[in-house]
Parts: structure tokens; C-alpha cells; sequence
């Protein structure tokens, strides 16, 4: 293992250890003692848990590949803004606050973009 992966590994033992202190002052330990049917109960609920967001996550990361795949290799950006959020400043409205096209869209070059980090979606 390289050492960053070594220190992941120690930091995550480090919540495993944090995570059942926890619990321990949570349910007085009573875990240890619970019938093995019902720790199997708790492990597959949080599997499942787990399994949802998992989906949740690999869901937005799709929608942000269709993007970046739909995006030009050059040229202007456009960037859509969803209803109820404040728009990012771009180098056009970023000394006056205000959003860039009166239909919630802005576009800004790919140079200034890139230069301004604000070249990803937003």
C-alpha cells in the first residue's frame, strides 16, 4: 500500500473506533449482546441505506457527465441557472452582482472560465 492509502486506512479504523464509542455510550453497549438475527436485520437496512445513496450519487455524477459531455472543447460556456439559486459571479457581473442575461443564462469564453474556476457546471 502507498502511504496516502495507509493513512486513509488509519483514518478510517480511527472512525470505526469513533463509531462504535459511540454507540456504546448511545445504546450502553447493548449491541454486543444483541441476537445475531437482529445485528443482520441492522447490517442489511444500512446496506441498503448505503445502496441508495450510492444510486443518489452515481445519478448526479451522470447528469454532470452529460453536461461536461455536452460542453464545446472551445468557445462560450452557457451556463442555466436553476430557479431559486443565486447566480455564481462570472467576469461580467462579477463587480456588479448581477446575473448575466435577463433569461438566467450566462455566457463567458472558455478562457475566462477556466481562469475564473468558474468553468463547471454549476
Amino acid at each position: 500500500m502507498t502511504p496516502e492509502r495507509e493513512e486513509a486506512l488509519l483514518g478510517f479504523v480511527t472512525d470505526v473506533s469513533r463509531r462504535l464509542h459511540a454507540g456504546e455510550h448511545t445504546y450502553q453497549d447493548k449491541s454486543f449482546d444483541a441476537e445475531p438475527a437482529a445485528l443482520l436485520r441492522e447490517i442489511r437496512e444500512e446496506l441498503v441505506d448505503v445502496s441508495a445513496w450510492a444510486f443518489i450519487l452515481t445519478e448526479r455524477l451522470r447528469g454532470l457527465e452529460s453536461a461536461l459531455a455536452a460542453m464545446p472543447a472551445s468557445g462560450p460556456i452557457v451556463v442555466i441557472r436553476r430557479p431559486g439559486r443565486q447566480p455564481d459571479p462570472t467576469p461580467e457581473n462579477a463587480s456588479t452582482g448581477q446575473p448575466g442575461a435577463s433569461n438566467g443564462q450566462s455566457a463567458v469564453s472558455m478562457d475566462k472560465a477556466l481562469e475564473s474556476g468558474k468553468g463547471r457546471p454549476s
